[in-house]
């Protein structure tokens, strides 16, 4: 026998918050309700749901327009490191995604966390390289990296 349930939190493979499912009674009973993840769909409680949805969209879009913002500041910032490079233009060690993100941190006084850094392996080339930092959801930026022998 199933039931319906309000969603109030988004659920893998079910729907997202906000949302009313038809699921098994002893699913929503045991699973769903017992975790907070949904709650029984009442007049209340839809209510209540439906103003926590537009305020968490609310939200939502406000950090999207700070992350646009924030994306036009890196694609506007070229970073230059200098490293020991042998000769072939390949440095003694590398540029990872932490030294990128210590470098962005200083330049732009914000904390930049490297896992957000798309770099598939460190750079290792002396030379001109872009690097894809993902900042929120749809919002990426584009980095210009140069690394410049030491001298």
């Amino acid at each position: 026998m199933q039931v319906k349930v309000l969603l109030t939190q988004d659920v893998d493979k079910l729907g997202k918050a906000g949302e009313v499912r038809r699921v098994a009674r002893g699913y929503a009973r045991n699973f769903l309700i017992a975790r907070g993840l949904a709650v029984v769909p009442t007049e209340g409680a839809m209510r209540h749901v439906e103003m926590h949805t537009k305020a968490r969209g609310k939200q939502e879009a406000k950090l999207q327009d700070e992350a646009k913002q924030l994306a036009e500041k890196m694609n506007a910032s070229p970073l230059e490191f200098k490293a020991k490079v042998g000769e072939q233009g390949r440095l003694f060690g590398s540029i990872t995604s932490q030294d990128i993100a210590d470098a962005l941190g200083q330049k732009l006084n914000l904390e930049i966390d490297r896992r957000k850094i798309e770099l598939a392996e460190p750079l290792k080339q002396a030379g001109d390289h872009q690097v894809t930092i993902r900042l929120h959801g749809e919002v990426s930026a584009v980095v210009n990296i140069k690394i410049v022998p030491e001298e």
